[in-house]
């Protein structure tokens, strides 16, 4: 299970690190989406597709289905750690969760964690 808060920066091309724990437990491809709460969700594969498999399930005739799916999976990325551990966050996900160089990571469940802005954190 993923747990804990863990602190990096962006560097000027937009990529952070991910913590080393998380990767020696084999997770280096992840998917990067928007959050409900205006911070960006990173889930590692198994979640996301499980995630995923519920959204589609989700009723086509539900207009707040279809809002849900449209804002998460509109959204999502896929990433992959380079060799040094670092995952590319675009500028278009970075804005939509005012990102700068100062950002955390608040992880909060098997395989997912969100990506917040360093004083969000600390307030919530």
């Amino acid at each position: 299970m993923f747990t804990g808060e863990y602190h990096h920066n962006l560097d000027t091309k937009g990529r952070m690190m991910i913590p080393a724990k998380f990767r020696e437990d084999g997770y280096n491809e992840f998917t990067l989406t928007r959050s409900l709460d205006g911070c960006l969700s990173l889930y590692a594969v198994p979640e996301w597709k499980e995630l995923e498999e519920k959204l589609q399930a989700l009723p086509m005739t539900s207009k707040q289905a279809r809002t849900l799916k449209r804002f998460l999976l509109g959204s999502a990325i896929s990433c992959e750690c380079d060799k040094q551990g670092r995952i590319l966050i675009p500028q278009t996900l970075r804005e939509k969760a005012s990102l700068e160089k100062g950002c955390g990571f608040a992880w909060c469940g098997r395989s997912r964690g969100n990506l917040v802005r360093e004083f969000v954190g600390r307030e919530q």
